[in-house]
């Protein structure tokens, strides 16, 4: 996965809680309020799934780093 790896989900959820408070101005809520909510929570799921698998490459690589720190340890002394 590519990326800055810079969290930008708190930006993110503003621009949707706004987006809502204006749609909710509107008055088009009584038509097509479920369509808009899904996709909102579809949004907010597809960042979650980025953000966990960018979290998850960041500990694997860690991970890989620590086990070979570990061999090239001397073994037996300090």
């Amino acid at each position: 996965m590519q990326g800055s790896g810079v969290y930008r989900g708190w930006s993110h959820l503003f621009y949707i809680t706004s987006f809502y408070v204006f749609y909710g101005f509107s008055g088009t809520m009584q038509e097509t309020y479920w369509a808009v909510f899904v996709s909102g929570l579809v949004i907010l799921g597809l960042e979650n799934y980025s953000i966990r698998t960018f979290c998850g490459e960041a500990i694997s690589e860690e991970r890989e780093k620590l086990e070979r720190m570990q061999e090239e340890k001397p073994r037996g002394g300090t």
